[in-house]
């Protein structure tokens, strides 16, 4: 569109790329950060063992002697000299285990209590010689903060590789792009805003250099130069051809309008035509003051039919019902339209109210007496309709003429169905 701001491709592109490799970059930088942080835990977790497993004995000998003093200090030494972010002595509980677990209580705490639930621990009993049960535990976690330090390393090592590899990549991508895509189809894009339609014919010329093998570009400029020539050989004859598709065009718009205002069902006209024709019909016999009537009938009891023998006979027999109003009707000048659902209105010009009230009693008879539909269980459904008939007044409404023939529907199926009911038409 003229009114959009113009982007080269090749920055699209590049920006394009850009992002991706940005989105890339930092998925690397995650995953290796996230692995990272596996294996310093990993690492760390092992040597906590290790100064648990050493340590275990020296805090045996002082929980022995219940020298809570020595057992704080030797606590907050081992913390500050060793990467343990907490440290605790348990001692065995006061009450009586539950189970055959030996249960423990903290006698002494030293460092972050939060890095007790958060972060990889240990565990080491404290074993006195001559005694087959623990005096107590040793309890060991690592230090987060020299985990997540040594893991923000590593991550900001591998960023740093990763956006000087992704800049170089990015550099030589640009370099290639605007080489070799930029400006072949700028050179492209100007030749053909310039040509004019004298100079049809005129090579184009995207200046690139030799190469081994054919590209999209190539491709284009082949398909740009063929097309300018089978431009040049139907120029002679494009008034013929533009005449012979408005001919097809207009065929195909007036089945389309066909289609449009044709209901499927019953190849009876729809609402639509019934909407925008009836107001013309009108008009027309307003003004050469000439008699129309319309007539509306309705199937009875057609919900009945849809209930016991299904959707499938209900469409059937809507479409049997249309056959006989559009064989009933006047091919020259009456209409027949689906109003809807089982309701259809039948519009009749040059016709007064005594020939559409005999109209409808011959549909009525045709309908009730006829041999009706045979179901695909071998039986025979029959049914009636009830019609009412109402003829155009001097200067009447068209929703009027509607509601009074309306009114004279339902009156015949208050008074039994099976049955024509008309009205002489009310002067305005």
């Amino acid at each position: 569109m003229p009114d959009q701001p113009f982007r080269p491709l090749t920055s699209y592109l590049i920006r394009k790329t850009t992002l991706w490799a940005s989105i890339c970059t930092l998925l690397l930088a995650s995953v290796q950060g996230w692995l990272s942080y596996q294996t310093v835990t990993e690492r760390s977790l092992a040597r906590l063992e290790q100064v648990a497993l050493a340590q275990a004995p020296a805090y045996a000998e002082a929980v022995w002697w219940v020298d809570i003093v020595s057992v704080r200090l030797m606590l907050e030494g081992l913390r500050r000299t060793t990467d343990i972010g907490y440290a605790e002595i348990r001692e065995p509980s006061n009450y009586a285990p539950v189970s055959n677990r030996r249960e423990f209580k903290v006698a002494v705490q030293d460092g972050d209590v939060r890095c007790k639930t958060r972060c990889a621990s240990t565990t080491a009993p404290l074993l006195r010689n001559g005694l087959q049960e623990p005096i107590g535990e040793l309890f060991l976690t690592i230090d987060p903060r020299l985990v997540y330090l040594e893991v923000g390393r590593t991550v900001a090592a591998v960023l740093v590789a990763s956006v000087l590899s992704t800049c170089l990549l990015l550099a030589v991508i640009i370099l290639i792009l605007r080489r070799d895509l930029q400006r072949p189809l700028t050179r492209l894009s100007r030749f053909v805003n310039d040509l004019a339609a004298a100079e049809l014919t005129q090579k184009l010329d995207l200046q690139r250099p030799p190469r081994r093998h054919r590209d999209e570009i190539d491709q284009v400029d082949e398909g740009f130069q063929l097309l300018q020539a089978r431009l040049a050989q139907h120029i002679h004859t494009l008034e013929e051809k533009v005449a012979d598709r408005t001919a097809h065009l207009a065929q195909a718009l007036a089945e389309l309008q066909t289609l449009s205002t044709t209901d499927a069902l019953t190849t009876c006209r729809n609402r639509l035509y019934f909407s925008q024709q009836l107001s013309m019909e009108i008009l027309r016999a307003q003004r050469y003051q000439r008699p129309l009537s319309v007539v509306f009938c309705d199937i009875d009891h057609f919900k009945q039919v849809n209930d016991v023998h299904g959707h499938a006979a209900g469409d059937q027999l809507l479409k049997a019902t249309g056959q006989i109003l559009r064989g009933a009707l006047r091919a020259s000048a009456d209409w027949v339209a689906r109003y809807g659902g089982e309701e259809f209105v039948l519009v009749l010009p040059e016709t007064g109210l005594s020939d559409a009230v005999a109209l409808a009693e011959r549909i009525r008879r045709q309908i009730a007496e006829g041999a009706g539909i045979r179901l695909p269980d071998g039986s025979v459904l029959k049914r009636t309709m009830s019609f009412g008939v109402a003829e155009l007044a001097p200067d009447e409404a068209e929703s009027a003429l509607l509601q009074r023939a309306d009114h004279l529907l339902y009156e015949a199926k208050r008074g039994g169905r099976n049955r024509v009911c008309a009205a002489e038409p009310v002067t305005v």
